[in-house]
């Protein structure tokens, strides 16, 4: 089984957890390229587009270890599916800037690649058709699309931003721990939101973030630890790892989607706002026996 996790960061492959975990596809790519960070020991000169998408910022590694990070082995962090998902890491941002041109780039060696299951933690507000054309290609091809609903619920505009508000794409939003939205969490203009998972909120305090696997610099020298993180970017992962995990526990591609959001729970505090919750809190458990009671919502988009 095949994930690619398109976004702001490569993965650092080096990673003691993510050594031993699931396996990295030689096809990943980075698209942008980009200087060494500077440091203590210099730089190295640009780093050119090429096979190896290098990790500057720790966000690519972080989620890659909420999907995969080795489970059982007493040490660090826990991914929701570490083993029999094959990790294809494709680097289309530099820093916290992309382009449609790169992402559609991006999206295409991803579709050639054949993967089954795509996380995009990333989003923008601009509709762009092209890009669409692509995430729709990617959908009519049975690709499991999972997407970041973004981090602008407390501004004056906090609506779900693209490629999440398309219907293609699984919609996640954050929660806290204690099952409550999360107050930077993308919600409306509609019902654009479908499923809400774990992002961390850091009002409550920093072990109420998400903590996964990171990469930092010390000049040209990659430093492998952990670190919390929040966002829609940590809470998307968490979707995508159980869209891997029913896949490799032989639930067929098109019944995917159905079983996480059909089996997503209420929160346990609080109030079911579907502009927020979609259909619920992700329970991998129950997408993985359909034990749970199916919550419904109105249709994505709709008044």
């Amino acid at each position: 089984m095949r994930l690619a996790i398109s976004g702001k960061g490569g993965v650092g492959k080096t990673t003691a957890e993510m050594q031993t975990a699931s396996t990295f596809s030689d096809a990943g790519w980075d698209f942008v390229g980009e200087q060494w960070p500077s440091g203590p020991e210099g730089t190295s000169g640009p780093i050119e587009p090429d096979e190896d998408p290098i990790d500057f910022g720790g966000h690519g590694t972080h989620v890659a270890g909420t999907i995969a990070a080795q489970g059982g082995n007493g040490i660090g962090v826990c991914g929701v599916c570490w083993e029999g998902v094959n990790i294809m890491p494709i680097r289309v941002f530099g820093g916290e800037e992309g382009t449609a041109d790169v992402i559609i780039e991006g999206l295409q060696r991803a579709l050639d690649a054949g993967v089954d299951v795509v996380n995009m933690s990333y989003g923008g507000f601009f509709d762009n058709p092209i890009e669409h054309a692509k995430i729709i290609e990617m959908y009519n091809a049975g690709i499991i699309l999972c997407a970041a609903a973004g981090n602008d619920g407390d501004g004056a505009i906090p609506y779900v931003g693209y490629p999440a508000a398309w219907d293609e794409c699984i919609a996640v939003a954050s929660i806290g721990p204690n099952d409550e939205w999360a107050y930077y969490s993308s919600y409306g203009p509609e019902n654009e939101v479908d499923i809400a998972a774990p992002g961390g909120d850091v009002w409550l305090g920093q072990r109420a973030m998400i903590l996964s696997t990171c990469v930092t610099w010390d000049g040209d020298v990659p430093m492998f630890d952990y670190e919390w993180m929040q966002g829609t970017s940590m809470a998307c992962p968490h979707v995508a790892g159980a869209a891997a995990l029913l896949l490799s526990n032989g639930v067929p591609p098109n019944e995917v989607r159905k079983r996480i959001e059909e089996t997503a729970r209420k929160p346990g505090t609080g109030t079911m706002d579907v502009r927020k919750f979609g259909n619920g809190i992700l329970d991998v458990a129950a997408a993985l026996t359909e034990g749970s009671i199916a919550i419904s919502k109105p249709v994505k988009g709709s008044t």
